[in-house]
């Protein structure tokens, strides 16, 4: 991108320009929480959803956004035009603001981030991705915090296991991996997705919706001793959409390669993603 433009307290500056102070409580405590999104031929996917998930992290933090949902759209409408990309990123990030004693915040920070579009690599599509298991669980799952400390400090363990993320799990029972919600298909043949200890992801939810009435979703525990006998498992998430698993921690899954059933439910999501597209198109 030639220039890049965010939105900070109510300003729309360029990137270089835009700066918190060393106080902020994102900084002194990790007290912050943030959400995620793609847009595509300039228009946000799933904008609704999203902003309403930002906002209950928000109160989870016992704060409030003051924006209405309607000034937010307009934040990242005319984001997304000052950029001038049809198709990217976008960022929300809310702070407990800045305490000069580390501790105690007088007001918000509020910012919006315009981002390039992410790439995923081809391969891990094909090919399907290896996971590591990892005995952890998040403090405010059901909150998209800031506070990424394990998955982070682990990232050499991971790039020397060759693989391309972790998958949490506590007392036998998996969650989530680091940045998405996780499925199976189960040794009886059931689609299956974690219900406990998570963060619920709209990828994840609009999957789940796009299958009502005709594919049966499970919401259920998934252990870890159901791993051996597993046909098949994918993650969901905003960037990733459906992207297979071929391998967890040593057990590789079903046959090592991208299932029927993943590939028809990552058809299935994207079938979904540009009717929605359409639709939002065709009311502007």
């Amino acid at each position: 991108m030639a220039q890049s433009f965010h939105f900070f307290n109510g300003e729309y500056l360029e990137k270089d320009k835009c700066f918190m102070h060393v106080t902020d409580l994102s900084i002194q405590r990790s007290f912050a929480v943030f959400d995620y999104f793609i847009f595509i031929d300039k228009t946000p996917l799933y904008i609704d959803d999203y902003i309403q998930r930002f906002r209950n992290s928000v109160g989870k933090m016992g704060l409030k956004l003051s924006h209405t949902n309607r000034e937010i759209k307009e934040i990242v409408s005319k984001l997304i035009n000052l950029n001038g990309s049809d198709k990217g990123g976008i960022k929300f990030v809310f702070t407990g603001g800045y305490a000069p004693n580390g501790y105690d915040a007088t007001k918000p920070n509020f910012l919006v981030m315009h981002l390039g579009f992410p790439i995923i690599p081809g391969i891990h599509y094909k090919e399907g991705i290896k996971l590591l298991l990892e005995e952890y669980i998040r403090d405010f799952p059901t909150a998209k915090t800031t506070d990424y400390f394990f998955s982070l400090s682990i990232k050499e363990k991971i790039k020397q296991k060759e693989a391309f993320d972790i998958l949490y799990h506590k007392n036998g029972a998996i969650s989530e991996s680091s940045r998405s919600n996780f499925f199976i298909v189960d040794a009886d043949g059931k689609v299956c997705t974690t219900n406990e200890g998570i963060l619920e992801g709209i990828t994840r939810a609009k999957l789940i919706e796009s299958c009502a009435g005709e594919i049966e979703i499970v919401k259920r525990p998934i252990l870890t001793e159901e791993i051996p006998f597993i046909k098949e498992a994918f993650l969901t998430s905003s960037v990733k959409r459906v992207i297979p698993i071929r391998q967890i921690g040593e057990t590789v899954i079903g046959n090592g390669k991208p299932g029927e059933v993943t590939l028809a439910l990552r058809k299935r999501l994207a079938a979904f993603d540009e009717s929605y597209l359409n639709v939002v198109k065709n009311h502007l």
